[in-house]
């Protein structure tokens, strides 16, 4: 969340009127990728089932964004792995919940 706050106020600083950017790591992760992570941050196993019938075919498994544009005309850039942005994540609802 800090990389997007930081890409707003890029863009409003200086980006273009009217164009389009993607604010993205440009990296995709599967929800089970993500389940991954957390288990390995948390150090905890989650068990959890995919059901098949949930999944329509339209669904895409990954969706990778593309930030070219904003890297290349704003010298945006992520700062902060997926990895430190979970385990930040779980460090504050660890808090909320002391």
């Amino acid at each position: 969340m800090r990389d997007v706050v930081r890409a707003y106020v890029t863009l409003m600083e200086s980006g273009n009127s009217g164009e389009t950017y993607n604010i993205c790591s440009g990296a995709g992760y599967s929800l089970k990728d993500m389940l991954a992570k957390m288990e390995a941050i948390a150090k905890v196993s989650i068990d959890f089932e995919v059901k098949k019938e949930l999944i329509r075919p339209s669904d895409n498994p990954v969706i990778i964004g593309n930030n070219n544009k904003i890297m290349s005309e704003l010298q945006w850039r992520p700062l902060f792995s997926i990895e430190q942005s979970l385990g930040d994540l779980l460090y504050d609802w660890e808090m909320k919940l002391a």
